[in-house]
Formats: C-alpha cells, structure tokens, sequence
C-alpha cells in the first residue's frame, strides 16, 4: 500500500473508534468485564493504542494521545 492509503486507512480506523466511543454505555451492557471500566481512562488507552498507527490526522472525539 502507499503511504497515503495506509493513513487513509488509519485515518478511517480512528473515525469508526470514536463512532464506538459514542456507544460506550450499549458495549459495556454488552460485555459485563467493561462494567468496571472508567469511560475516560478506556478512551485514553484507546488513543494510546492509535496514536502509532501512520498519519497525523485524528478525530476531536478522542482524547489526544499521551
């Protein structure tokens, strides 16, 4: 893939994590191991996680990554 694809795609992964962010209440009803989980804490390891994926662009949905 070049370059730009590859942070086209990165770029859409982010786009589809926020998406998911937005539901957090439905998934953690879904999966009774996230009960416990702080929403802000599982969103900056979520960030943390994506901030080494290639590009530079983000969704404003997500915290910044550390």
């Amino acid at each position: 893939m070049k370059r730009s694809q590859k942070q086209a795609l990165a770029l859409a992964v982010i786009t589809r994590v926020a998406d998911l962010a937005e539901f957090w209440t439905e998934l953690v009803d879904q999966d009774p191991q996230l009960a416990d989980v702080d929403y802000d804490e599982a969103m900056q390891t979520i960030a943390n996680w994506l901030a080494k994926l290639p590009g530079d662009r983000w969704d404003t949905r997500l915290p910044m990554p550390n």
